[in-house]
C-alpha cells in the first residue's frame, strides 16, 4: 500500500518481484550471517553452536512461505491502495 502510494504505479506486477527480492535478501543476509557471529556478547550465544537455530529471522520461513504471504500481501496491498484511493477521490467530489 505504501508502495503504490509513493510511487503511483497502477500496474500490479510491479510489486510482485518484490516477493521475490525480499526472500534472496533474507537467504543472502543468512549466507552472510552464518556465523553468528552478532551474537558473541548477547544471550544468543549458546544457540549459536545448535546446528538448527537460523543465523537471522528473516531466514526462519521456508520459500513457499515467502511467496504465499507475500504475494497475498502484494494483492491485498495494492487493493487497498486502490480502494483509499477511490475513497479519497470520492470525498473530493
Amino acid at each position: 500500500m505504501a508502495g503504490r502510494t509513493v510511487t503511483g504505479v497502477d500496474n500490479a506486477s510491479w510489486y510482485l518481484p518484490a516477493v521475490v527480492l525480499v526472500g534472496l535478501t533474507a537467504y543472502l543476509v543468512g549466507y552472510l550471517e552464518a556465523d553468528m557471529s552478532w551474537a558473541s556478547a548477547s544471550s544468543y550465544r549458546p544457540y549459536a553452536g545448535l546446528a538448527t537455530t537460523p543465523p537471522h529471522d528473516l531466514v526462519r520461513p521456508l520459500p513457499v512461505e515467502y511467496m504465499a504471504v507475500g504475494v497475498a500481501g502484494v494483492l491485498g496491498g495494492f487493493w487497498c491502495g486502490d480502494r483509499a484511493e477511490q475513497t479519497a477521490a470520492e470525498a473530493a467530489r
